[in-house]
């Protein structure tokens, strides 16, 4: 239904129709102190009878990051009185008081370009305390004390500057002190000081305290803040030979259980090493801590070179307690580590076929409960495969296969997949001999079943096979004739009616060819139940003309992962098709992670209640991310125990379901029909370091799908690994079609690497999959429309909204490519804009080269200045009036940068959606 008058009521209008009553009731006045440029100063002690009822919400700078929003909120300046740390309380033990519900935040730096130093909320009840750490004599803060979700009220704010106590005498490497084996209890680090000697190896640190130690015996030493031992900080750890003014590092360590290092060095008896423990980052921190300390000689099988002779069969008791960390990277490891404690084993091959080996059998009640084992083909040469969990057969112990050659030696190295894991183990080992030398292997990663198929090459799925000496890389559809799979429908959790159609051919002639299809129908789990993940098998003659088979109707249940994965098999042989693991005579194998159609889906994300999925409704297809507690898309991430297609909302609603924290987008650049669009998002991980990718899709003809050609970014794989500091990836170029719908849906993904760690290699990528780390999120994005312009240099900037505005809630408008510094303008209106060219401003601008939309009800305010960066955000209030769902506003940005240049945004048409 078409509404009338109010589609055309300008924005201005509709906030002086928001805000009338609230100025009829006169509301209080704002606080001298409301905005960051009038901070009122703090002092050492109890400042008291502060306020914040009649204070606004700081534009630019958000909602505070410890709180939920909107915060109003008002400003202090604290100059440090000595140098150390500061302590900013509203607690009453310190002295503070409050009638509200608060947080404080604390920045440096100066209004407009301000860097958070920390953020409390409920430190002690509703009521924050916050410690700046690392603080000089005369250093300027900024302090910021807000309402929990628009609360108001008086408060009082202590303010204590904690000078650091004496340093320590181990403050430098002159005075270590001596700590001999066992658990060296009770050392800490408070007044350290930065060492003047070599910097830590393993990551920046400082604050350092130092320790001798003289080997109790030839063979490796190990210097260790894991538990046993205890720390109260984030330390590093670093193990040195020689003397003070004269150190040859030889070991550095970081986080390896935790916050906590560890590190192994080679030792002589009576030999003395040095060792200096600190605080991790730019501003490390002191405390108290355990050193656990032991000597022992290490196996002879510690190193490749020395590799223990292993054989086919059951290989008991094998340990690798004392044993050092090598360095050969691991790929199943987290990131590519080679894991902790490894030991080596010569295996010489019984026959040419497959090798099978794992750490399952638990005869003699093995020890060693978590491992990595990996094969080789010699000392230094090529990793054939590695495991870490073997989820369907034995984890958290593991499970491997390669190809051999008969007669041929490898390596196997075993090596515990925590700091903490050592001990004893058995290894398993056979060799199945190959019937022929063109065999097929599926290609799910190493931990689902293996399937392989003997004379590959005559019938296949699809237009063609690959052949293989021996299991895949792990890469789901890794092979180019993964093609077998044609078309999938109504696959999603709940389904009843799923149905999946495979394709068969055989250009070399005429069999009776046996098809049978494994769905992960219940659970996120890798791999495939033999016979409660199989769909009945089906038999037909296969020739050159292609033939298909149908699967379904099928259920999946409300726990399915809405990308569930898929293994196919075609053989000749009835039985090489009974299972998911065995081997047939002819014929292929095909894995998959095939993207969902689309459902309802409210089942839990198993096994993490900390989950993130896709907002896009029906019949967008669903995604879930199983852990968002590590790497995510832009600064924050919220959590959902469900994966809401359709849920809590349907439709337009359903869009932008996880509000603020759909943060990725740095910046969007021709998003216009004719252009090339390309999306800078940035990607941070606070937990850790971890190899990830990205990718984006946009539904140029929105036809409910992001599967038409052209509508996919390449997928962009980080070599720089995500951190806490973040990455920014580049999605793009991508065409923009002359007919593109707007506002057109877009889909980003960010998910960890199969090497680093996820869940899938190719498969996670895809726009319906799910994967185990990362973050999804979907967008309605407007088309950039008019003319922009840009009289200084480079391209016109880009604007953009986050998402449509909703009646009652704030939207984000955002411009990129700006001056820095040089004023921002924003313009609104409730009609289509008519250009108007800016030379009759009397500007020196040629005509018809620059237009600026201009019309009488426009809105036109000074709103701030371009970052350093070039970025301008401003959060917009709509009012709650439901009527006013339905009205299209026009936004537009605009920038006059010395001397008198000229920065003009195309508009954009953001229509107001209901709550």
């Amino acid at each position: 239904m078409k509404r009338s008058g109010i589609a055309r009521l300008p924005l201005r209008a509709l906030l002086l129709v928001a805000f009338a009553p609230l100025l009829a009731s006169r509301l209080p006045a704002q606080p001298p102190n409301d905005d960051c440029a009038n901070a009122i100063p703090l002092f050492d002690g109890v400042n008291a009878g502060f306020t914040n009822v009649g204070a606004t919400v700081t534009a630019g700078l958000g909602f505070f990051v410890c709180s939920n929003g909107p915060n109003p909120d008002v400003w202090f300046t604290y100059t440090a009185s000595c140098t150390g740390s500061v302590t900013f309380s509203t607690c009453p033990a310190a002295g503070g008081l409050s009638s509200l519900d608060s947080a404080i935040s604390t920045y440096s730096g100066v209004c407009g370009s301000l860097t958070l130093l920390g953020c409390n909320d409920n430190a002690c009840a509703t009521s924050p305390e916050l410690t700046v750490n690392c603080v000089s004599a005369g250093q300027t803060l900024l302090v910021r004390v807000g309402g929990f979700q628009g609360d108001i009220g008086t408060f009082d704010l202590a303010v204590t500057c904690n000078p650091p106590p004496p340093a320590p005498p181990n403050d430098d490497c002159a005075g270590a002190l001596l700590v001999i084996d066992g658990l060296n209890l009770g050392l800490s680090s408070p007044g350290a000081t930065p060492s003047a000697g070599p910097p830590f190896s393993c990551a920046p640190g400082g604050a350092d305290v130092w320790f001798t130690y003289t080997a109790s015996c030839t063979g490796v030493a190990s210097f260790s803040l894991c538990p046993p031992a205890t720390s109260s900080f984030n330390a590093l750890l670093s193990v040195y030979t020689g003397a003070c003014g004269g150190l040859a590092e030889v070991g550095c360590s970081d986080d390896v259980c935790g916050n906590a290092p560890r590190v192994s060095a080679p030792a002589s008896a009576g030999a003395v090493l040095l060792v200096r423990v600190g605080g991790a980052g730019a501003c490390p921190l002191t405390g108290t801590f355990d050193l656990l300390v032991s000597c022992a000689a290490p196996p002879p099988n510690d190193d490749c070179l020395g590799a223990t002779p292993v054989v086919d069969g059951l290989n008991p008791g094998l340990d690798n307690t004392n044993a050092t960390e090598g360095t050969v990277a691991a790929a199943c490891g987290l990131s590519g580590s080679p894991g902790y404690a490894d030991v080596w084993f010569a295996y010489t091959a019984t026959c040419a076929g497959v090798v099978t080996a794992d750490t399952c059998d638990a005869t003699g009640a093995p020890t060693l409960a978590d491992t990595i084992l990996s094969a080789y083909d010699g000392c230094g040469g090529t990793e054939l495969a590695c495991n870490d969990n073997a989820v369907t057969v034995c984890s958290p112990r593991s499970s491997l296969s390669f190809s051999a050659t008969g007669g041929a030696t490898y390596l196997l190295r075993v090596a515990g997949a925590s700091a903490a894991s050592s001990g004893t183990f058995n290894l398993t080992i056979a060799c199945a001999p190959d019937a022929a030398a063109l065999d097929d292997y599926g290609d799910a990663p190493v931990g689902t079943p293996v399937a392989r198929h003997t004379n590959a090459g005559q019938e296949r799925l699809g237009t063609g096979v690959s052949t293989e000496g021996g299991p895949r890389t792990p890469a789901w559809f890794g092979d180019a004739f993964d093609d077998g799979l044609i078309s999938v429908s109504n696959l999603f959790p709940t389904s009843t009616t799923a149905q999946i159609v495979v394709r068969a051919v055989n250009p070399a002639g005429t069999q009776t060819d046996f098809c049978r299809l494994w769905v992960r129908r219940t659970g996120l789990s890798l791999g495939w139940a033999t016979f409660g993940d199989a769909l009945p098998s089906q038999s037909a003659s296969v020739g050159a003309a292609p033939v298909n088979f149908t699967f379904g109707p099928f259920a999946l249940s409300a726990a399915a992962a809405p990308s569930p994965a898929v293994r196919v098999r075609l053989s000749r042989d009835a039985a090489g098709v009974q299972s998911p693991t065995s081997t047939g005579a002819f014929g292929e194998v095909e894995d998959f992670v095939v993207p969902g159609s689309g459902g309802l889906n409210v089942a839990a994300l198993a096994p993490s209640t900390v989950s993130d999925a896709s907002d896009a409704p029906p019949p967008y297809p669903p995604a879930g991310i199983r852990n968002v507690l590590n790497e995510r898309l832009g600064a924050a991430v919220d959590g959902e125990g469900n994966t809401p297609v359709g849920y809590p909302q349907t439709g337009t609603g359903a869009w932008d379901d996880d509000g603020a924290d759909d943060d990725g987008i740095l910046r969007l650049d021709g998003l216009s029909p004719g252009a090339s669009v390309s999306v800078r998002v940035l990607a941070t991980n606070p937990s850790g370091s971890t190899l990830d990718a990205a990718r984006a899709w946009f539904d140029w003809n929105g036809d409910g799908d992001w599967d038409d050609p052209g509508e996919a970014t390449p997928e962009e794989v980080g070599l720089v690994p995500v951190g806490a500091t973040g990455r920014v990836f580049t999605l793009g170029p991508l065409a923009v079609p002359a007919a593109s719908v707007d506002p057109v849906p877009t889909r980003i993904k960010l998910c960890r690497t199969s090497a680093g760690g996820g869940l899938l290699e190719g498969g996670q990528l895809a726009a319906g999959a799910s994967a185990s780390f990362g973050e999804i999120e979907d967008y309605l994005l407007h088309l950039e429309q008019g003319v922009g312009c840009n009289t200084a240099t480079g391209l016109a900037p880009a604007a953009w909204a986050d998402d449509p505005p909703r009646v009652g809630l704030p939207f984000t408008w955002r411009l990129a490519g700006l001056v820095p510094g040089a004023p921002v303008f924003f313009l609104a209106d409730s009609s289509v804009l008519g250009g108007i060219d800016l030379v009759a401003f009397g500007l020196p601008v040629p005509p018809a080269t620059c237009f600026l939309y201009v019309l009488p009800t426009n809105v036109f305010a000074l709103v701030g200045v371009g970052d350093p960066n070039g970025n301008f955000s401003l959060t917009i209030p709509v009012p709650p009036i439901p009527i006013f769902a339905g009205a299209v506003v026009y936004v537009q940005g605009f920038q006059i940068a010395p001397p008198l240049s000229v920065i003009a945004t195309n508009y954009l048409a953001l229509t107001v959606l209901p709550n």
